[in-house]
């Protein structure tokens, strides 16, 4: 991700400058491929009694997209400052 670079020998330093890393690009990153909840899943089969009916799944893709919003605004030197 061009975040940490390893040194021979051991150690790790940042690749960035922290105000240059936002959280978000890096849970996103971690977290790639894995829903929310199951019934959010690409290609999910299982079967949902209130498929086209249930408004909170769009209220947690809300939350979710709020989440990483939200830490988008925020770069690692200004929280671990």
């Amino acid at each position: 991700m061009g975040i940490v670079e390893t040194r021979r020998g051991g150690g790790a330093i940042l690749a960035r400058p922290p105000d240059q890393i936002f959280p978000g690009q890096i849970i996103r990153r971690l977290e790639e491929g894995q829903a929310l909840v199951d019934c959010l899943a690409t290609g999910s089969e299982r079967d949902c009694s209130l498929d086209g009916k249930c408004r909170l799944k769009f209220r947690l893709i809300a939350a979710e997209q709020a989440f990483y919003a939200d830490l988008d605004k925020h770069s690692l030197a200004s929280i671990a400052l």
